[in-house]
């Protein structure tokens, strides 16, 4: 008997000795878990806070970037590091040299985009010099974007005062503008709730694989976002313009297939074209419902302070005019159920010339769809 509750006993310490190391391990694996969930919490908070930030009343917002501003360790001198057209494009000056950066630090030579007066600006480089220009041709120079003032003036960019440089010995590192992600269907497929997208009539469809094209298809097949079901009590407005150029003659047209369809004409808003005109400008790398980042098309619209219940886009390359691309977009059953959706309220649009356009389309078309949250 005294064996048995000898062996019993040591049979219970071993027991205990187990059930005490399993104790510690699920407690060091919930440990762990909570860390992890709370890094990824916060990872995601500062993607968000990075995104953009904001200012207003919930009527109108307007994104305000922060101009990098450092301070020379030699000299004490402020300087202008880099200066953002928007959130996907920024300049840097160096040795005598600007260049123009993507959020991907890429380099391009020529981008568009929206001054806070709603003008179209376009920024080039060449041979190391900066110039910009408007939709006509003549030379800018001084302008206001995201609030902030800028002069160029004898091949010298100064933004509120700072002069854009970075002294010997310094680098820039901008930080690359967060972006958040939402589902959409893959370019060349149809998914619910997602729209498909319809390809140039000349032209076959995009390749799924997304390789670089000889020439990329006239319209890229439409995507939507589907409505999201997030609790609000007031539906955010924005402050609406009159557009002109381009942006005007295909609202127009637009709002005339929707009129002969019975639908609420769709408004026009400053964010929405400088948020369609980075899409353009990104279509000209990378013909595809995904950004270059390989993110949906969707996240544009955190970048510039929208949110939505429900996005749609459409693109094309190809047409020289704005009749060309909404005929285009018209002739083609998903791009037209893009146009015709009773949902929307706002609609943006940009042009995007590329000179030397190795795909031989040279202009490149965005169109988004907007209905606030």
């Amino acid at each position: 008997m005294k064996n048995f509750l000898a062996k019993m006993q040591k049979h219970e310490r071993s027991i205990a000795a187990v059930v005490f190391l399993i104790g510690i391990l699920m407690i060091f694996f919930y440990v762990y878990a909570a860390v992890q969930y709370i890094d990824s919490e916060t990872a995601e908070l500062e993607q968000k806070l990075s995104a953009a930030s904001y200012q207003g009343t919930g009527e109108i917002y307007t994104a305000d970037y922060a101009l990098d501003i450092r301070v020379d360790d030699k000299t004490n001198e402020e300087y202008l590091a880099s200066f953002d057209l928007d959130l996907a494009t920024r300049v840097e000056y160096k040795n005598g040299k600007y260049t123009i950066f993507t959020s991907t630090n890429d380099t391009i030579e020529q981008y568009d985009f929206i001054d806070d007066e709603g003008n179209r600006i376009t920024a080039k480089t060449a041979d190391g010099k900066l110039s910009f220009t408007n939709a006509a041709g003549q030379n800018v120079t001084e302008f206001t974007v995201n609030t902030h003032t800028a002069e160029l003036k004898d091949n010298k960019l100064s933004v509120d005062g700072y002069v854009l440089h970075i002294p010997e010995g310094s680098t820039a590192s901008s930080t690359t503008k967060a972006t958040t992600t939402t589902t959409t269907a893959k370019p060349t497929t149809t998914a619910k709730p997602t729209s498909s997208q319809t390809t140039k009539a000349t032209q076959q469809t995009q390749n799924q694989t997304q390789q670089p094209q000889t020439q990329p298809p006239q319209t890229q097949p439409p995507q939507t976002q589907p409505a999201q079901t997030q609790p609000t009590t007031t539906k955010a407005t924005y402050q609406t313009y009159t557009p002109t150029g381009d942006v005007a003659e295909v609202l127009r047209l637009v709002n005339e297939e929707r009129a002969k369809n019975g639908l609420n004409a769709l408004k026009a808003m400053v964010t929405l074209d400088q948020a369609c005109l980075a899409r353009a400008n990104e279509a000209t790398r990378s013909f595809s419902h995904n950004r270059p980042d390989g993110s949906f098309f969707s996240t544009v619209f955190a970048n510039y302070g929208l949110s939505f219940s429900t996005v749609g886009e459409n693109l094309a390359a190809g047409q020289q005019t704005p009749k060309a691309v909404v005929d285009a977009w018209m002739n083609s059953p998903e791009h037209r159920k893009n146009i015709l959706k009773a949902d929307y309220e706002y609609m943006g649009v940009a042009r995007v010339y590329v000179e030397n356009d190795p795909n031989n389309c040279f202009d490149y078309w965005a169109q988004l769809f907007f209905t606030p949250l």
